[in-house]
């Protein structure tokens, strides 16, 4: 499996990285630990290779969160199966399959 990540997210996180610390209970350096231990497995795509299709992402989803228009872009970008995620904005999304985690387990284990 591959994982892809919009390189706005790692700016979010960054931005964030005091009320992660906070809620999380750990320090600026371990979050870098983590992130970086996440990132081995997952590849970064720049914002250029998604912009083309942000205008489309802002049509199915703007309306709703626009914090979410980079991840639908980013779905019309690449080759894939679909987005993972829990996150109710994208549960009326119909033009890519939306994995939630109970489902993507599942699949896993079936392979």
């Amino acid at each position: 499996m591959d994982f892809y990540l919009p390189e706005f997210a790692l700016e979010e996180v960054e931005a964030h990285k005091r009320k992660i610390g906070k809620l999380s209970g750990l320090s600026s350096d371990e979050i870098d630990f983590f992130l970086d231990l996440l990132l081995e497995n997952i590849s970064i795509v720049p914002a250029k290779t998604i912009r083309p299709y942000v205008k489309e992402a802002e049509r199915i989803i703007g309306h709703i969160d626009p914090g979410d228009i980079p991840f639908i872009a980013l779905a019309f970008a690449v080759d894939n199966d679909g987005i993972w995620t829990n996150d109710k904005h994208f549960q009326n999304v119909k033009k890519i399959k939306v994995w939630k985690t109970p489902e993507l387990l599942a699949y896993i284990k079936k392979m």
